[in-house]
């Protein structure tokens, strides 16, 4: 799985909002095989939605992406 861009640090920002407990541990992933972004909270699953990642031209780089917020 692939860790999503920076994006998702504004919905992470909105994850702390939903009663997420101050001090979670807080993973997205993006699986590009499947095309599924997975949240994780605390090592469980909360979420788990289709997403697209780009064409073939455009594709979305692999690697991870590290965010604090804040």
């Amino acid at each position: 799985m692939w860790r999503i861009t920076s994006w998702m640090g504004v919905f992470i920002a909105a994850l702390a909002g939903t009663g997420t407990a101050m001090g979670a541990e807080v993973l997205i992933s993006v699986n590009k095989t499947t095309q599924r972004l997975s949240v994780m909270v605390d090592g469980a699953e909360r979420y788990s939605w289709p997403v697209s990642t780009g064409l073939a031209d455009y594709a979305t780089p692999p690697g991870p992406s590290h965010h604090l917020v804040w």
